[in-house]
C-alpha cells in the first residue's frame, strides 16, 4: 500500500502522479509544439527556467523563438472581437510576443504575459501586465487552500470503459462566499487591463509559452466574463479559433476555471434577476 502523498496528504498515488504537483509549464509548452512540429530540427530545452537573470532571460526567449515558428497551430490566433468593433483579443506564444512586425500588424496594443518571467519580452509602445496564473492558488485564502479541488469518481461507460467524473468540491456558504471572492479578486486586475484596452479600439495579446496553456486559460477566462459563457463553452469557443489550447492538459488550470464559473453565477442571477424586474 502506497503511503500518504506528501504533496496533497491523500493516499493511493505517489507525489509523481499527484494532481496538485507543480508544473513546469514552459516545458510542457515545449513539447506541445514539438508534437505540433512536423520538423525534425525541435530540439532539447536548455534549462534556464528557474534563472531570471538578462543572460538566462535572452537565452530562453532564443529557445522560444527558434520552436514556435514551426508551430502549425500559428504564434498567435485572434478568439474575441468587439461586438461595437475595434477592440480584439488573441492568444498566442513567446514567438508572436518577441516579433514586433506581428504585433503592429494585429493591432497588438496591449500584452498580458502569463510566463512568470516580466523582463523576457518588452516592446516599445505596448502596455504589459504580468499575470502569474499558474500560481493562483498561492493567492487562495489559507482556509480555504485545503479545501480546493476536483473529486474524481468512477462511472461505466457505454462501452464498458471506466470514466472519471469531476466534481468541484463544495462547502458551506461562508468559505465559498470566501474563495468565491478570491477568485474574482485574482482575476480582476486581467478583466479591467483587457477591458480598458478594448474599449479604447486596441487589441490584446494574453501569451505564455506555446499559447496553450496558462494563456489558453486566461483567454477563456476573459470569455467567461465578456460573453457570460459557462467553462466548458468558453474553452469550446477559444479553442474553435485556437484548437490548441486546452486547460485541461496539465496542472490545475481547469479546476481554476470551475472555481471562477462558480463565482461568476451569483452575480450573472442577480443581473438577471434585475433586467427582468425593469
Amino acid at each position: 500500500m502506497l503511503d500518504a502523498c506528501h504533496i496533497c496528504g491523500e493516499l493511493g498515488h505517489s507525489p509523481s502522479s499527484c494532481r496538485q504537483a507543480p508544473v513546469d509549464y514552459d516545458e510542457a509548452g515545449r513539447l506541445l509544439i514539438e508534437r505540433l512540429s512536423s520538423s525534425s530540427t525541435a530540439h532539447a530545452c536548455t534549462r534556464t527556467r528557474e534563472c531570471r537573470c538578462p543572460r538566462c532571460d535572452a537565452s530562453y526567449g532564443l529557445l522560444g523563438e527558434a520552436i514556435l515558428p514551426l508551430d502549425k497551430h500559428g504564434p498567435l490566433h485572434s478568439i474575441w472581437r468587439s461586438p461595437h468593433g475595434g477592440g480584439s483579443v488573441f492568444v498566442g506564444g513567446i514567438g508572436a510576443a518577441k516579433n514586433l512586425p506581428l504585433l503592429q500588424r494585429c493591432g497588438i496594443t496591449h500584452v498580458v504575459q502569463c510566463m512568470n518571467r516580466p523582463s523576457l519580452n518588452v516592446q516599445p509602445g505596448i502596455s504589459y501586465l504580468d499575470f502569474s496564473i499558474e500560481k493562483w492558488r498561492e493567492t487562495m485564502p489559507t482556509s480555504a487552500r485545503h479545501r480546493i479541488g476536483l473529486n474524481y469518481t468512477q462511472s461505466v461507460g457505454p462501452l464498458g470503459e471506466v470514466r472519471w467524473v469531476e466534481r468541484l468540491t463544495r462547502t458551506d456558504t461562508v468559505e465559498d462566499q470566501e474563495l468565491a471572492t478570491a477568485v474574482g479578486d485574482l482575476f480582476a486586475p486581467v478583466v479591467s487591463f483587457i477591458q480598458q484596452a478594448v474599449d479604447a479600439g486596441g487589441g490584446v495579446l494574453i501569451h505564455c509559452f506555446a499559447g496553450a496553456h496558462r494563456a489558453g486559460t486566461t483567454g477563456v477566462a476573459w470569455l467567461m466574463h465578456s460573453d457570460g459563457l459557462s467553462a466548458a463553452d468558453a474553452t469550446a469557443a477559444a479553442q474553435h479559433h485556437r484548437p490548441c489550447i486546452d486547460p485541461k492538459a496539465y496542472g490545475d488550470l481547469h479546476e481554476l476555471l470551475l472555481l471562477l464559473e462558480a463565482a461568476l453565477s451569483p452575480a450573472r442571477a442577480c443581473a438577471a434577476s434585475a433586467v427582468g424586474q425593469n
